[in-house]
């Protein structure tokens, strides 16, 4: 994104001067349609520049991770970058995903963000690209109103491959561990504490689709200092049967994590 600034800039320029250009010819008048529409054009895309501007507060990140992996039990060697991922492998879980992440700052202080994680995202079971897309809108300085399909509060396990602390994920992340939901909450955040509350679907796990009741999911978090923090996270919801031919059950889910960073 901040390549495509200097571009502008220098295009800005260009029509500036030949502005200036059409302007000095003999018989050209600076009230002629050609001059002005070169100077309407270059004001418009200086105000998509300026701080108030649509492309102002808009970053840009995302990542490649074609893997090769190799397994001689299952008789694979080979790379993997966004296949399929069916039938479900733990080379499916993250390996060889690709992932953008296009962030927008509004100058009120909200933030709308948009993940493209094509056949690894959490959309993969439904045939979307969208891993989580989400607003945030500040309500007063501590509280703020969030909404979207954002991934769940769990502080372990991250959908990412960037953010893996081990080389694959457990059974527990793919088939019973929440995952993302839908919906709309609020944030609380004070001092070293933060409350999140998001009343949304029930919960999705990586490779189930929603069953479409609302769910309760919460988190408290604590950082103390800098390299330590700690939290408690849970989801109260109904999730379908294990077996079919069963109902929906109610279930309940919590975990406690902590992260320390040396240095």
């Amino acid at each position: 994104m901040n390549r495509a600034i200097p571009i502008r800039r220098n295009l800005v320029t260009a029509m500036t001067i030949a502005g200036t250009l059409l302007v000095a010819l003999p018989g050209v008048s600076a009230a002629t349609p050609l001059s002005r529409q070169v100077q309407t054009l270059g004001e418009k895309v200086q105000q998509l520049e300026g701080s108030a501007g649509l492309l102002s507060g808009i970053s840009i990140s995302g990542y490649i991770d074609p893997t090769y992996v190799y397994n001689s039990r299952q008789h694979i060697s080979s790379f993997f970058f966004g296949d399929k991922t069916a039938p479900y492998r733990f080379y499916h879980s993250t390996f060889g995903d690709l992932f953008l992440n296009v962030t927008k700052k509004f100058s009120g202080g909200g933030t709308l963000d948009i993940q493209i994680m094509p056949n690894r995202g959490y959309g993969a079971g439904v045939g979307s690209i969208i891993n989580a897309a989400y607003f945030t809108v500040p309500v007063t300085g501590k509280f703020s109103v969030i909404g979207g399909q954002m991934p769940a509060w769990d502080g372990y396990e991250p959908q990412i491959s960037t953010g893996m602390y081990t080389v694959t994920h457990n059974l527990l992340f793919g088939f019973s561990e929440p995952a993302f939901f839908t919906g709309v909450g609020g944030q609380y955040a004070g001092g070293p504490y933060t409350v999140q509350m998001l009343v949304a679907n029930t919960w999705n796990s990586a490779f189930n689709n929603s069953f479409r009741e609302p769910t309760l999911e919460y988190r408290l978090s604590a950082a103390p200092s800098s390299s330590f923090s700690y939290g408690l996270y849970g989801t109260i919801g109904r999730i379908a049967g294990t077996h079919s031919g069963t109902g929906p059950t109610t279930r309940f889910f919590n975990d406690l994590d902590a992260t320390y960073k040396s240095g």
